[in-house]
């Protein structure tokens, strides 16, 4: 879903931000110019920002090597 109509930034583009850690509109203003043209999406980015920020860290998976030892980027 797009938060953004003049600049094409969706929900899912902010949440990967915040999950990469980025933590504030602005932040996510430079790098995606969301907010930056019209405004009229400001609360709403600020909206999905705080729901990202509130939901739990997903788990981190470990994966298997070609030589067959797990790989885990935690523990990297």
């Amino acid at each position: 879903m797009y938060v953004c109509l003049c600049n094409a930034v969706t929900e899912r583009r902010i949440r990967e931000l915040v999950a990469a850690g980025y933590r504030s509109l602005d932040e996510i203003q430079l790098l995606t110019g969301c907010a930056d043209t019209c405004g009229s999406c400001h609360d709403h980015a600020e909206a999905v920002i705080a729901s990202a920020l509130a939901a739990p860290a997903l788990p981190v998976m470990s994966i298997e090597t070609h030589s067959g030892q797990l790989h885990s980027p935690a523990l990297s």
